[in-house]
């Protein structure tokens, strides 16, 4: 990574400048006169040239975490398979869906859910039901739906998930 030290130099330089022509115009400065003036150069300048530098060095890094953000937001959810309920359970603070491919026992998926009063998704599944997985019509997840169509749950793709607007309010 690069650390261009051209604009905080160029800052240092312009406010060093700025006492030049002030002692050249001035006269002879008596030392509290030349005091004020070197301290307000100082107090200008080393901040301006700190946080100019302070901002290059961090912008590359910020940069290509916004391009690596980008591109998962960019990733839409995929088709999946129709899954069979295999079992509801709670689990400490959760409720849990364990879902599985029929005939595919090494492919399977959970869904969880915080438990909260008044909201349990977990309680629309049925044990040995075959649930279908829909894209949204954006890619940012899935609709679950049961085999008469009816939504039983909404699940994020990974990005849509860590978005703060996907939270519940």
């Amino acid at each position: 990574m690069r650390h261009p030290l051209t604009t905080p130099l160029l800052g240092l330089l312009l406010a060093t400048s700025l006492m030049l022509p002030a002692r050249s115009h001035a006269g002879d400065l008596n030392s509290s006169e030349a005091s004020v003036l070197i301290t307000s150069v100082l107090i200008v300048s080393i901040p301006l040239a700190a946080s100019t530098g302070l901002s290059n060095v961090i912008k590359e890094p910020l940069q290509a975490s916004a391009r690596r953000h980008e591109a998962a937001r960019r990733k839409p959810a995929q088709p999946l398979p129709d899954m069979e309920v295999k079992s509801i359970e709670s689990r400490g603070n959760e409720r849990c869906v364990e879902l599985q491919v029929p005939g595919q026992p090494d492919q399977t998926a959970s869904l969880r859910w915080p438990r909260a009063e008044g909201h349990d998704p977990a309680s629309r599944f049925a044990v040995g039901q075959t649930v279908q997985f829909k894209e949204t019509g954006k890619g940012s997840g899935w609709t679950v739906r049961d085999a008469q169509d009816q939504l039983l749950a909404y699940v994020p793709t990974e990005a849509a998930a860590a978005d703060n607007l996907s939270s519940d309010w």
